[in-house]
């Protein structure tokens, strides 16, 4: 599966400390990306909830 441009750009940031991403869910659901690991097909949180690739509507980024 081809990676879209949208999760190309979100992990480009995911180690980055000046800046904030935080990424939003279909659901409405907000997460900090730096508080996220990533494995092949999610972002995986502390409590081991997972963020599929697909769940994800769209991210914003502020610079600290």
């Amino acid at each position: 599966m081809k990676e879209s441009s949208l999760l190309r750009f979100i992990k480009a940031y995911h180690n980055d400390r000046l800046v904030r991403v935080n990424i939003h869910t279909k659901d409405g659901n907000v997460y900090e990306l730096n508080s996220l690991k990533i494995n092949s097909r999610a972002f995986c949180g502390a409590g081991g909830n997972e963020i599929l690739f697909t769940e994800i509507s769209h991210a914003e980024i502020t610079a600290i």
